[in-house]
């Protein structure tokens, strides 16, 4: 049984819909569905603590790592899983002061005369994160609900609660981001003022700083959005982040 089937079989068992688990995880149906068929291959290592909740069960079942356990389990052993499965694994528990001091040591171990020889040190992917890469000023609307997308690897762990991530098109909020950019997007219906998000304005999707009375634009060139000019305005996310290139 891979970890779909093992989504799927859980969700069935505390007998909630997709829609059930969707609401439950702040993601739409067809993403539920596209975890569960296998379409999305890679499981975001953020996304597996509240999957686990949502479906009231362990890491470790949801990814194979022991057999089936529906109960609150301990953190599986490093005989139980794979070697660098675990260590990932106990790195998410791991609070953000934590994390960096760690990152910060691993990255003077490949400075190292270890690692200073011709052969290049090869980049470990220990992430990943569905990409729209359509144009972010420019793209169609509810493109969350297609499957026009592909995972894009991290070598560096996403921001905390970034669900997908798009590509910025046009210079409308230079000098902030910048044509070609893409951006961690965390998906939900509404944001605060002065939070930059991205929206749908008449089918197309636009990242804009969010105003009581409309959608802001940082490069100067470009005037207000205001909500009176438009009957139907979406709000898919607030960027939480900018990917390192």
């Amino acid at each position: 049984m891979n970890t779909g089937e093992r989504i799927k079989k859980r969700r069935k068992e505390l007998g909630l819909s997709a829609d059930d688990l969707a609401e439950r995880l702040g993601i739409s149906r067809s993403t539920v569905y596209r975890y569960e068929s296998g379409f999305i291959e890679k499981l975001p290592m953020d996304f597996l603590e509240p999957l686990s909740k949502a479906l009231q069960t362990t890491p470790a079942y949801i990814m194979g790592w022991k057999k089936e356990d529906n109960t609150k389990g301990t953190t599986p052993s490093p005989s139980e899983v794979d070697p660098d499965m675990f260590v990932l694994y106990m790195y998410k528990k791991l609070d953000t002061e934590d994390r960096a001091e760690i990152r910060g040591e691993m990255k003077q171990m490949l400075k190292s005369d270890k690692y200073s020889g011709d052969a290049p040190v090869p980049v470990t992917y220990l992430f990943s994160m569905p990409f729209y890469n359509i144009p972010v000023s420019a793209g169609t609307g509810e493109f969350l609900d297609s499957d026009d997308y592909e995972m894009l690897d991290l070598t560096d762990e996403p921001p905390r609660g970034a669900n997908f991530i798009v590509r910025v098109s046009g210079d409308s909020m230079e000098p902030t981001y910048h044509d070609g950019d893409k951006l961690f997007i965390k998906q939900q219906p509404n944001i605060e003022v002065g939070e930059i998000g991205i929206f749908m304005i008449d089918g197309n999707v636009y990242v804009k700083e969010f105003d009581s009375d409309g959608l802001i634009s940082h490069n100067y060139k470009y005037d207000k959005i205001k909500f009176t000019e438009f009957e139907n305005i979406r709000c898919y996310g607030k960027v939480v982040g900018k990917v390192d290139e």
